[in-house]
């Protein structure tokens, strides 16, 4: 949590919160706030309390459809 690139993510992270005012984004910044100042035992409470949530499922992609193949080209 002490990285820069991590300061640099969580920074941009509540930025685009506060600009967006988006309460998805803003509730993330909460949580990894919280997070960075929270003991070693209570982030893994944390991170298991993650675990616990349902995580939404993500959509399939359909391959796309690809051109036919024209003769006679190399």
């Amino acid at each position: 949590l002490e990285h820069p690139k991590f300061r640099a993510a969580y920074d941009l992270l509540a930025l685009r919160a506060e600009v967006e005012r988006n309460a998805e984004l803003q509730r993330l910044v909460k949580w990894w706030g919280e997070f960075q100042v929270s003991a070693p035992p209570d982030q893994k409470g944390m991170l298991n309390e993650l675990d616990e949530e349902p995580s939404p499922r993500r959509r399939t992609r359909r391959p796309r459809k690809r051109a036919p193949r024209r003769e006679g080209t190399a």
